[in-house]
């Protein structure tokens, strides 16, 4: 059986603060990591949601 992680924003983040995050974070050789980073540099909480 595959999971799936499925991640929630929590609270209000715009998208074009997401996808800035996301932008920065596909430029990282490690992609999950760096995203994480930048969404707590942000002050972006999420949740994750297994499938």
């Amino acid at each position: 059986m595959a999971w799936r992680m499925v991640w929630r924003v929590q609270g209000a983040a715009s998208e074009d603060m997401l996808g800035d995050a996301l932008s920065v974070a596909v430029g990282a050789a490690r992609v999950l990591p760096a995203l994480y980073a930048e969404l707590k540099r942000r002050g972006v909480a999420i949740e994750a949601i297994v499938h």
